[in-house]
């Protein structure tokens, strides 16, 4: 049998709704009134949800939900499913959960990704409208190389794992202290002796390896290091490029 609501469970929801609802307003960049002409109802039915109606008789504030042709709308002007509205899950749309499970990203990081696309899309249309408008002065063919076009190759790149491995390390340059492991001792340092900045000694050449220099490796180095893969990426990426 299923379970039934309690009221602890619906003021949950109520609550859950209220800050979901007011976060969807403020990303769709509507102000109140043109929020509540897009999906039919009016300012004071809004305000009942998020700020809702004080009972002077219980001496506490009254929330409401939408109604079920109302929360349609909302799901269907703005994109988001009804468990998104009431807690059930934290993924805007079913198609987020699926996409998120499948590649281990988050909600949020789905919505910037259509976000990017959107953009993209309407920068390019502008551009080639203005084109049309100048009289072809900007020579937008079908074959130059728009925003679109640069970040699906960026996607659907080779580079991509290498892009994202160099990011990390980035990220991490802080872990400068050679170790390695050791079974029945763990982790311990490669040199016995232990400084703070740690450093690889570099030869020449093989024939003559006494003709060697020490290199610090410090936060600066590494994070120099790092900047030198992302760049020559994308270097690569631009020659790729120019062969297609």
């Amino acid at each position: 049998m299923k379970k039934r609501n309690t009221l602890t469970d619906i003021e949950k929801v109520k609550a859950t709704f209220r800050e979901r609802i007011k976060k969807i307003k403020k990303d769709s960049g509507l102000n109140q009134k043109e929020f509540c002409e897009k999906i039919g109802i009016t300012p004071r039915q809004y305000q009942a949800w998020v700020n809702g109606t004080y009972n002077l008789a219980s001496g506490k504030t009254n929330y409401t939900l939408p109604s079920d042709n109302t929360l349609c709308d909302i799901c269907e002007v703005f994109g988001v499913s009804i468990d998104y509205l009431y807690g059930r899950t934290d993924y805007l749309t079913v198609n987020n959960e699926m996409i998120c499970k499948e590649l281990f990203i988050s909600d949020s990081a789905v919505e910037n990704i259509k976000r990017a696309r959107k953009f993209f899309a309407e920068h390019d249309n502008m551009l080639c409208l203005i084109d049309r408008v100048s009289g072809g002065q900007l020579n937008r063919t079908p074959q130059v190389f728009t925003h679109q076009k640069a970040f699906s190759d960026f996607l659907e790149s080779d580079y991509l794992t290498d892009f994202i491995m160099a990011l990390k390390n980035l990220y991490h340059t802080e872990y400068k202290i050679p170790v390695h492991f050791e079974p029945g001792t763990g982790w311990i340092q490669n040199d016995t002796q232990i400084t703070s900045l740690p450093t690889i000694t570099l030869a020449r050449n093989k024939k003559n390896l006494s003709d060697n220099t020490d290199i610090v490796v410090n936060s600066e180095f590494l994070e120099s290091v790092y900047m030198a893969q992302l760049e020559k990426i994308f270097r690569d990426m631009k020659q790729e490029h120019k062969k297609a």
